[in-house]
């Protein structure tokens, strides 16, 4: 009943085309050169090796937030006998 009573008459949308931007002066051309390739793939290479540092980094702040929620939670127990609020 649904269908019968919301059905409409569906068409396929327009492909999409390249709209060049009026402030970076672009044009409907790809670069495809060995030059173009190199760079970007200089670029992806050095953004992989930060975003090992950067996973590195994170695990280090999670096990520090870890370790802070651990003292937290032996406070609240009273395992641990120090002030919540200096630690």
């Amino acid at each position: 009943m649904f269908v019968r009573h919301n059905a409409s008459n569906w068409q396929d949308p327009p492909d999409f085309t390249f709209e060049p931007s009026p402030v970076w002066l672009d044009d409907g051309s790809m670069a495809v050169d060995e030059i173009s390739k190199t760079f970007l793939r200089n670029i992806l290479t050095k953004s992989k090796g930060q975003l090992g540092e950067l996973r590195r980094d994170i695990d280090a702040k999670r096990w520090e937030v870890e370790a802070a929620k651990r003292v937290r939670q032996n406070i609240r127990d009273g395992k641990d006998k120090r002030d919540e609020v200096e630690v």
